[in-house]
């Protein structure tokens, strides 16, 4: 099994995530490059966009390894040892 092959098979379809940039949330999708943007969420003095993204994350049983990776892979290849989760595996969101 090649290193992309053991990288996507540990990942989910997609995942919610924080651009760093701008600090908007974003959707990343398992295998593409780059980024999504979200639709209808909005930031709060109730809810940051972190939190709604642990939140989210966590309701379809998505990591924050699997989050981490899956940045690495949708910024610099989908083929690296850092979209793997256990790269990330001691990684803790706040």
């Amino acid at each position: 099994m090649t290193q992309l092959e053991k990288n996507l098979a540990a990942l989910p379809a997609h995942c919610y995530s924080i651009l760093n940039t701008t600090g908007e949330l974003i959707i990343i999708k398992r295998g593409e490059t780059g980024y999504f943007p979200t639709e209808g969420y909005t930031e709060n003095e109730h809810c940051t966009f972190e939190q709604l993204v642990v939140i989210l994350n966590n309701r379809m049983g998505v990591s924050p390894a699997q989050r981490f990776a899956m940045d690495m892979g949708s910024m610099f290849g989908w083929d690296i040892p850092g979209a793997h989760p256990d790269v990330h595996a001691d990684r803790v969101v706040a």
